[in-house]
């Protein structure tokens, strides 16, 4: 038990520290674009060669500093049993093996400030020691490093290491004899986070582990060595934008690698909240990719590293070119201002790039409207206190998969989310106050802390039959207590959750589930709304973690489906999952093509034995009937009312000939 002075002095930073990490840890960092020449303050990662170590250490004038090691002013001048200091660093030696590791001046606090340069060998009583690993613990929540330099000469950075430290800069030797990176080694944050974002971050070949959670912080580029063979849960959890892999063969890695939440359902460890990365691989081991979990769910090219960045401004808007792909990004100078039209692709030089992606470039700015393309797939951090912003909108085909901060847009009245958007990143929709309504696409997986703060918000369309199991209960912060509109059998599953329950809950026949199970005697169907631009679905259901159920299937597998108060069908994909017994269920569902990859990926709750499936719809008068079976073939056409107790038993469904109106097409069994 704590009782002393001593050690409650040390407990409320440490504390304090705490509440820094859950503020900032899922922090997504801005990007300074003005210039491709700019030099980063966090170049975090980069590998430099011993002659290159002292130029690193000149101030911006040229002049050569003094490597200085401080920071023990003010702590306890205990050092722990068996700790040595040289040169200002601490290490624990091991004389057998020869082998120094660089640790903590005490178990309670490490002192490390300004900049380290670890020797790769240190000199004791007339002896030798090679330095092999930095130890446990050793710059934990040191808030003050501006540079740690790494000889090739470690191998280990253990459990831990850099764990909550604050860093501007991190220098790997070349040649490293790195191994290992234990748990939450590497778990640090740069000191100008939400400023710019670290250069690189490029692991050395030789590497082979790296532990649980190794990283924090966010990256622009982020490579992982061929040599690399197990990979940790969570390993990867954190801000990437383009991770480069060097395998020609991907190795197994968990499921949740990328996951930036770092959430683990009960059910399922997946990736319910994937970091929003490009994922680049050697080139021609891209289909290899594309058929191994977890990589097949994120988007995937064969571009090479070494592929320079290019900023251009193209038709009055700042780009920045790498590959086949564009990112918008706010002007070198001024603001964007009036109604901004999106392309889809520009051209550089002779060659086409595709924009997959927008980061802070509408933030402070005098935009009015702004309309996307399809194919955008991340919009990070873009609408931040733009007061003049009236609507943004996407086209029905979107591939928009990651949203985050819209933040004070007052004159924002309507906001339509696309069909095909998997994350709601926290405090993505704040202080909108002249948003009313607000309507969430089932396809949305994950919802994060703060995302509607919103006085003025009276109502809510939700699409899901289960709402997400993660969502937090701090999803609403508003005091308008909005009415919560939800599909027809949805109402006792969000009454079940903490944070929908203090809601009024409403069932209303207008909202369309995304995800639904169609029952029918011992026959069900899970369905979802179909995006033709797939060739194929896969489908796993999940119960206590384990797979239950898997299909594949092609569009043409396809049902049609539909409810009374719709004026036109809806096509949908249907899995049969009447092997399943009652209870609830995880999904995930992958939409792909044969040419792009991945089209969308679906996670989230089902449940069978719930009788939720369409009612049927009897038609007046004498109809003639085109007939399908479950999995939408048309298997009879213009058969007569009278034939169709002739038919083999099973689930079909009718729609008439000569009047198709939905309110006419209904769903039987034959028996």
């Amino acid at each position: 038990m704590i009782t002393s002075k001593y050690h409650r002095r040390r407990l409320l930073p440490a504390m304090l520290l705490a509440m820094l990490m859950l503020s900032c840890y899922m922090e997504a960092a801005a990007v300074n674009p003005n210039s491709k020449e700019q030099a980063s303050d966090c170049a975090v990662g980069r590998v430099q060669k011993p002659d290159d170590m002292l130029a690193a250490l000149c101030d911006r004038e040229g002049n050569q500093t003094n490597v200085e090691v401080t920071g023990t002013e003010g702590l306890d001048d205990q050092v722990d049993d068996g700790v040595i200091c040289v040169d200002g660093i601490y290490y624990v030696l091991d004389p057998g093996a020869m082998a120094a590791r660089v640790v903590a001046k005490n178990e309670l606090n490490s002192t490390y400030q300004g900049r380290i340069i670890i020797p790769s060998s240190i000199k004791v009583d007339g002896r030798e020691y090679t330095v092999k690993s930095i130890g446990r613990r050793a710059f934990a929540a040191c808030m003050e490093l501006d540079k740690v330099f790494i000889p090739k000469t470690v191998e280990v950075v253990e459990k831990r290491a850099f764990e909550s430290a604050v860093i501007d800069d991190i220098e790997i030797e070349e040649d490293s004899q790195l191994k290992v990176i234990e748990d939450y080694g590497f778990m640090f944050f740069c000191k100008n986070r939400g400023q710019v974002v670290p250069d690189h971050f490029r692991l050395p070949e030789g590497l082979q582990e790296i532990g649980v959670r190794a990283f924090c912080g966010a990256f622009a580029d982020f490579v992982i060595p061929s040599t690399v063979w197990r990979m940790g849960d969570l390993s990867l959890a954190t801000n990437i934008k383009d991770l480069f892999l060097k395998w020609e063969r991907p190795v197994n890695a968990p499921l949740n690698i990328l996951e930036l939440s770092g959430y683990n359902d009960v059910d399922y460890k997946g990736s319910m909240c994937p970091t929003p990365v490009e994922i680049h691989v050697p080139s021609g081991s891209l289909l290899t990719y594309r058929l191994t979990k977890p990589w097949c769910f994120f988007s995937l090219d064969e571009m090479p590293v070494e592929e320079a960045t290019i900023y251009a401004d193209i038709a009055g808007l700042r780009y920045r070119l790498r590959g086949s792909k564009a990112v918008l990004l706010p002007p070198s100078e001024g603001q964007y201002s009036g109604d901004i039209v999106l392309p889809e692709t520009v051209s550089y030089n002779g060659k086409e790039y595709k924009l997959v992606r927008t980061e802070g470039a509408f933030n402070n700015s005098k935009v009015v409207s702004v309309a996307f393309p399809s194919s955008v797939k991340y919009v990070v951090d873009d609408f931040k206190y733009c007061m003049e912003l009236q609507t943004v909108t996407f086209p029905e085909n979107s591939r928009l998969r990651f949203f985050s901060a819209m933040e004070g847009c007052p004159k924002l009245t309507e906001f339509v989310f696309p069909p095909s958007l998997q994350v709601l990143y926290g405090n993505s929709m704040m202080y909108l106050d002249g948003l009313k309504t607000i309507d969430i696409p089932g396809s949305v997986s994950y919802i994060g802390a703060y995302t509607f703060v919103n006085g003025a918000l009276t109502e809510v369309t939700a699409h899901w039959i289960c709402p997400p199991k993660m969502l937090p209960n701090d999803v609403f912060i508003t005091k308008s207590n909005p009415r919560i509109r939800v599909p027809v059998g949805a109402k006792k599953y969000y009454e079940e959750s903490e944070a929908w329950n203090k809601f009024e809950i409403v069932e209303d026949e207008t909202v369309e589930a995304f995800v639904k199970v169609y029952t029918e005697g011992r026959e069900r169907v899970l369905t979802l709304p179909v995006d033709e631009s797939a060739d194929y679905y896969e489908f796993e259901a999940f119960k206590n973690g384990e797979v239950v159920k898997s299909q594949t299937l092609s569009l043409i597998k396809s049902i049609r489906t539909a409810s009374a108060n719709r004026e036109a069908a809806t096509k949908r994909i249907g899995f049969d999952v009447s092997s399943l017994d009652d209870g609830s269920y995880r999904y995930r569902i992958r939409a792909a093509s044969d040419t792009e990859g991945l089209i969308s990926l679906f996670e989230g709750t089902f449940v069978v034995g719930d009788d939720s499936g369409v009612e049927d719809v009897v038609s007046d008068g004498d109809t003639n009937y085109d007939v399908f079976d479950i999995m939408g073939v048309c298997i009879r056409t213009n058969v007569q009312e009278a034939e169709i107790s002739g038919l083999t038993p099973g689930i079909y469904i009718l729609r008439p000939v000569l009047n198709a109106n939905p309110s006419n097409v209904r769903k039987i069994i034959v028996e």
